[in-house]
């Protein structure tokens, strides 16, 4: 693990025997062109197969820190993955700003997490920025949007905590941590991040919807 004084932003990432995609997710938060260090924060969730094993075997630059969180039984079939991903990785994370990537998505966009980053800190009265996410096959080939045109838009905070209205998906996001604690009571024991995420994030301000970034999410995927 290298230590920064200061992370500017930190990427969170859960995992579940992605073994056939860690690789290629991970690869995709490392290539990125930012100008400021950030730290990748992984937790599994009690992997069976060789997933913790690459992760560890990934060469860093000198910008870059690792850690990882290893669950000790398997926390998604009791209902608690979400729990735990928010309430530890997010209150282990050192940057100002958070964002995250499922372990089989990956970010389509070199510059995402930089755009995002530049936007956050020139438009301090937005909590989080997002953008669409494209489905891919496992060769690569564009299937489909997952985000429906008429939710590509700004969203205001009262709009967030209506957990029916916000269609953001999670490994769009870039969220200012406005809290160097979150307590337990904040994450309802649900596995749709999805769902609950935009409550959560709407304490730090209104969300900005910008198309100049995307992330792709694999077809394919086995639990």
């Amino acid at each position: 693990t290298r230590y920064w004084r200061d992370w500017s932003s930190d990427v969170c990432s859960s995992d579940l025997n992605h073994e056939k995609y860690v690789l290629q997710s991970l690869s995709s938060i490392i290539n990125q062109r930012t100008d400021f260090p950030f730290e990748i924060l992984v937790y599994d969730d009690n992997s069976n197969d060789a997933t913790v094993k690459i992760i560890k075997e990934i060469e860093l630059p000198e910008t870059i820190g690792l850690r990882i969180f290893s669950a000790e039984q398997n926390l998604y079939q009791k209902n608690l993955l979400n729990y735990v991903t928010h309430h530890i990785v997010i209150n282990e994370s050192k940057g100002k700003y958070i964002a995250f990537l499922d372990g089989d998505d990956f970010y389509g966009d070199e510059l995402k997490l930089k755009k995002q980053y530049d936007f956050m800190e020139s438009n301090q009265n937005y909590g989080l920025t997002f953008h669409n996410v494209n489905t891919v096959s496992e060769r690569g080939e564009y299937l489909s949007d997952l985000i429906p045109i008429t939710f590509r838009r700004d969203y205001s905070i009262k709009e967030l905590k209506n957990f029916q209205f916000a269609y953001i998906h999670v490994s769009s996001v870039m969220w200012r941590k406005t809290r160097t604690i979150w307590p337990p009571e904040y994450f309802c024991c649900t596995n749709n991040a999805d769902m609950i995420s935009p409550y959560i994030w709407a304490e730090s301000g209104p969300a900005k919807f910008r198309s100049e970034e995307h992330t792709s999410e694999l077809q394919s995927r086995q639990y």
